[in-house]
């Protein structure tokens, strides 16, 4: 039989073999585990996460640069008319429509005494979108890349919300008041009318120069809505009448330089509530000045226009009377308006 030193010394060899094996195989133990290649949909979180990431870095930078624009328009100079579209970042289809359509930077030439003694008669129409961010960046990175192509947006650096609607508009204000032109006039108006812009030239022609203009669908009389789930909410500790002062409804209104700039300056005092267009005009009754009521010879509001064009065909589309036309007015509906009205 073997000694007992022969077989303590067995007894070591193998327990420093097997110690030696523990030291080999331990870091492959707690080496991290080989998974399945990622779902499909998890690369896109993954994806969309690193886009995300790389946004907001980037957004950083811009608003070290401007805190509150982060695309600005190219617009000429020495222009009499400011169109200021309204729009979202996911409406690239319509804003080309627009650009295709009615909102081009224009001239037209005036046959009589004008608001325009100085240009010649003259009238140079400009026109921008604003908009704010949509919140996804590859969205949001399509508005920046469009820019670079027309050069006809404004972007406010502000998420869009129907609520936010009235700080878009005050700061897109602000930035015009501090554009080097001062054009007579600056025309707000959504992206879902069709303006006939030789017909608004005309009507500006007959503007006088001295008259502080708010023009627009004026609407009276119109209730405060006090109900807390509405998107039209006002407190009361916001705005305390029982009514709306008389003001031109958002799709489209026109202010005259010698009035926008009290409007401003009265922005900074009165304090801003929900509902865009009445606080234009909660304004512009601080300054002594009633809306200009044209009737439907400058706007005519007809919400059935877009059903009306599309079920009718091209050669029987009546174009009605009126300036401005709308709103609620489909891509496509524009696009015929257009064909039909410019054939006269």
């Amino acid at each position: 039989m073997p000694s007992k030193k022969v077989l303590a010394l067995k007894v070591l060899i193998l327990l420093m073999i097997m110690i030696l094996i523990y030291l080999r195989i331990m870091p492959e133990l707690q080496a991290p585990q080989p998974v399945s290649p990622p779902r499909s949909y998890e690369v896109t979180n993954v994806r969309f996460r690193e886009e995300k990431s790389q946004f907001h870095q980037s957004q950083r930078q811009l608003v070290k640069v401007n805190s509150v624009f982060t695309i600005v328009p190219d617009l000429p100079h020495n222009l009499n008319v400011l169109l200021i579209i309204n729009t979202i970042p996911l409406e690239t289809e319509r804003r080309n429509i627009l650009r295709q359509t009615w909102a081009r930077q224009s001239s037209w030439r005036l046959e009589s005494q004008s608001s325009f003694p100085d240009s010649g008669d003259i009238v140079d129409i400009g026109y921008f979108f604003m908009v704010g961010f949509h919140g996804y960046p590859c969205i949001d990175q399509s508005v920046e890349a469009e820019s670079q192509i027309h050069r006809d947006i404004l972007r406010v650096n502000l998420t869009e919300s129907y609520r936010g609607l009235i700080n878009k508009v005050l700061l897109t204000f602000e930035w015009v008041t501090n554009f080097d032109t001062k054009p007579r006039f600056i025309v707000k108006a959504d992206h879902d009318i069709y303006v006939k812009i030789p017909e608004l030239a005309t009507w500006l022609l007959i503007t006088p120069t001295s008259m502080k203009v708010y023009a627009g669908f004026v609407n009276r009389n119109t209730h405060v809505i006090r109900a807390i789930q509405s998107p039209w909410y006002v407190s009361k500790e916001d705005y305390s009448e029982e009514f709306f002062p008389p003001y031109c409804g958002g799709p489209f209104y026109i202010f005259s330089q010698n009035l926008f700039l009290h409007v401003m300056n009265a922005s900074k005092v009165i304090k801003p509530f929900a509902v865009e267009d009445a606080y234009m005009a909660v304004l512009v009754k601080k300054m002594g000045v009633e809306p200009h009521d044209s009737g439907r010879y400058l706007v005519n509001w007809d919400r059935t226009l877009n059903d009306e064009v599309l079920k009718t065909p091209e050669d029987k589309i009546k174009i009605p009377s009126g300036v401005v036309l709308g709103d609620s007015i489909s891509s496509v509906a524009i696009k015929l308006i257009h064909r039909v009205y410019m054939r006269g």
